[in-house]
């Protein structure tokens, strides 16, 4: 079970904040143990280019006491969120396992 008191999210006057909590808490739910994630800062803006409506997501996530920053614009709410957060995935997964690996390389 998620732990609520990590998820932070500025800016968002739009009636998807509880989608992108929820999608946001699953994101924790699945990562947060293997990664020891405390902390998740998401900054959503909203501009619209040509009349049409477009989002901008920037999200900071202290996993393993290091910081990793990662950026999202699309024209919906689900895809733009889903693009980030599988940025962050792949960036978190690689650098700790890089990490790892490297840590490990040490003990022989």
């Amino acid at each position: 079970m998620g732990n609520r008191f990590l998820i932070e999210i500025s800016r968002v006057e739009i009636p998807e904040k509880r989608e992108i909590e929820e999608e946001i808490q699953k994101f924790l739910d699945r990562f947060q143990e293997r990664w020891k994630i405390s902390e998740f800062k998401l900054d959503v803006d909203t501009y619209s280019p040509k009349g049409r409506k477009k989002y901008s997501m920037h999200a900071k996530v202290t996993a393993s006491d290091m910081l990793f920053v990662a950026k999202a614009s699309g024209w919906n709410v689900p895809s733009t969120l889903a693009m980030l957060l599988e940025r962050l995935e792949k960036m978190i997964g690689k650098k700790l396992k890089r990490k790892k690996i490297k840590k490990g390389s040490h003990t022989l």
